[in-house]
């Protein structure tokens, strides 16, 4: 008899105290939902940096570029308006009231330039602001004076024109408020000048640091991804190796091996454990197996070698019965004789009911034990069933891990969209700044590094991109191999399914022969009753004796129905012998030692 070693777990799937404790579904939803928070961490701080650059862009082009070119056209105006002023004081007589429509033009766009850029001077610059206005009133009160002098006619006194007093008015008190203006104007040029360099260089260092902050997010993120992939990978596909290993050496027949100790609570431990239940269940049915087969090979050479002897006893029988029916007519004077051989046959008839009896016990038995078997093997195709569901359940879980890639996949896309539209905010700002010349220099430099932050953005989401793929491949691969470990289990199915139709077959000829001993041993009674008749018959008158001779007739015809019952027994012996030598080369192609 075969028997099963005392397997020691070795194989170790999952040690880990809280990870135990977690369904595999759950650890991927957990993963993804810490690769998603990153990812909208990086996305985030790149929208927030993008936001801080946009608005000091915005604040250095429009309180400090767009107020220096503001200040430059003043400057402009005030230089053209002063120049007009003086041609209208050298100038000739004829063009004197076109020059002064010009001068007041140009006064009049200079007033509303002066009132826009009031409106734009921050607070810390008030005294300037009012020094301004107070230079600029000034002036104006006295360019009224002048245009009031060259509009008029006549002379101021003998030899003194207008326009003489005029000049020399501009001479000794607007020329030096133009000198003033000019001045001030300078200096405000050059104050928002430091200004928007001392914004600037706040701005760039400010860049700076969210640049690192943001290259420091996206490393970590990497990481986290990285050994995210990492653990999920072998977390999966590890067990499921050794899984897949161990049922391709099941289907082969080999049940050695330790079983897998599995201290997990996910699918994969599921799975693993109803591996360990179908192992120890097939190597429990097939010690039965072995038994019975011993059982069914001991009966049937107790069945063979009973059935020879009833068949020598039931030969002895009819040559008796043939020897009384010669003798007949010398009945009366062989009585006695008769009567002996009558005895012997009594004896033999007992000899094999007894035996008769030792064979229906036998094959009541060998009926119950193959029963037994028949339900061990409907347990087993039970437990292959489980183990089915495990696998499918395990397919969903892989399925959804596909889905949550592909969502990640299209979060990296919108990240880059991202990067594409500070790329054209970026170039944007680049055209603003050519549009205003030197002044928008600072202004470019910022928008190059915009440009640069965003092509480094696009960049990492690429590369995003490509570990989400990683994982998708992967994944795939897990796919293929639980496919293989699905024909590793229908091969097993299959083996089980030969070994319950073995059975139901050893349990249809035991129900045959059990059936053909109880006919045998009803038989078996008449030919004792007959006998028992002839014995008394004997004893009576030659009249008797005739009609013994006739029942003599009808024991020796019972003696050879009795005689086929015992070659069918015999052959029905010898297919149950075949039988389990069939089924000990079937159970051979387990390896159980």
């Amino acid at each position: 008899m075969l028997r099963l070693p005392q397997w020691k777990p070795r194989f170790v799937l999952n040690k880990n105290h809280f990870l135990s404790r977690v369904k595999l579904s759950h650890k991927l939803y957990v993963s993804f939902g810490l690769v998603f928070i990153v990812l909208l961490l990086v996305g985030g701080m790149g929208l927030f940096t993008a936001e801080k650059i946009n608005e000091s862009t915005e604040e250095i082009y429009e309180e400090h570029l767009l107020a220096v070119a503001d200040m430059m056209e003043l400057a402009r105006m005030f230089e053209s308006l002063n120049s007009n002023v003086a041609s209208a004081l050298l100038g000739r007589e004829d063009g004197m009231e076109q020059q002064l429509s010009v001068i007041k033009a140009i006064r009049q766009d200079m007033q509303h330039l002066v009132d826009d850029l009031i409106g734009t001077w921050e607070a810390e610059q008030k005294e300037n602001l009012d020094t301004f206005i107070t230079l600029w009133n000034y002036y104006s009160d006295r360019l009224d004076q002048i245009i009031l002098w060259l509009e008029g006619e006549g002379n101021v006194r003998t030899g003194v024109t207008q326009r003489d007093v005029a000049i020399s008015y501009y001479n000794s008190l607007l020329l030096p408020q133009v000198n003033t203006l000019n001045r001030f104007i300078q200096n405000w040029v050059d104050e928002r000048k430091q200004l928007a360099q001392q914004r600037y260089m706040g701005a760039l260092q400010f860049q700076q640091q969210l640049f690192y902050i943001l290259l420091g997010l996206m490393g970590g993120a990497l990481v986290i991804i990285i050994l995210l992939s990492v653990f999920l990978s072998r977390s999966i596909q590890k067990p499921l190796s050794i899984i897949a290993e161990r049922l391709n050496r099941l289907s082969q027949g080999d049940l050695r091996g330790e079983p897998l100790e599995i201290h997990s609570h996910d699918e994969l431990g599921k799975l693993a454990r109803s591996y360990n239940l179908m192992n120890e269940s097939l190597g429990q049915l097939i010690r039965e197996v072995l038994h019975s087969a011993e059982q069914v090979s001991a009966t049937a050479q107790q069945l063979t070698e009973h059935t020879k002897e009833i068949s020598a006893a039931t030969e002895e029988v009819t040559t008796a019965i043939q020897h009384i029916a010669s003798g007949a007519e010398s009945q009366v004077n062989g009585a006695e004789e008769s009567s002996n051989g009558m005895s012997e046959i009594s004896s033999g008839i007992g000899t094999i009911s007894t035996s008769i009896k030792t064979v229906e016990e036998n094959a009541r038995e060998m009926a119950q034990h193959a029963e037994q078997g028949d339900i061990s093997i409907q347990k087993v195709k039970a437990q292959m069933q489980a183990i089915g569901q495990s696998m499918l359940d395990a397919v969903q879980v892989i399925e959804t891990l596909k889905n949550n890639a592909a969502q990640i996949s299209e979060i990296s896309k919108a990240i880059s969209d991202i990067s594409d539209q500070t790329n054209l905010l970026a170039l944007n700002a680049s055209i603003e700044a050519a549009r205003a010349g030197e002044y928008g220099r600072s202004f470019a430099v910022v928008a190059n590094e915009v440009k640069k932050l965003a092509d480094q953005s696009a960049q990492s989401a690429k590369e995003v991109t490509q570990l989400i793929t990683h994982i998708q491949i992967n994944t795939e691969q897990v796919v293929q191999q639980m496919k293989k470990v699905n024909e590793e289990f229908q091969t097993g199915q299959s083996v089980v399914a030969t070994a319950s139709q073995q059975f139901d077959n050893i349990l249809s000829a035991a129900q045959h022969v059990s059936q053909q001993v109880m006919d045998i041993s009803t038989a078996t009674q008449q030919i004792a009753a007959n006998s028992a008749q002839v014995v008394d018959k004997i004893k009576q008158t030659e009249h008797i004796a005739k009609e013994a001779s006739a029942n003599i007739q009808n024991v020796s015809a019972s003696s050879e129905e009795q005689l086929a019952f015992m070659q069918e027994i015999q052959a029905s012996a010898n297919a149950l012998s075949e039988m389990a030598d069939n089924l000990y080369q079937l159970i051979g192609r387990f390896k159980t030692s």
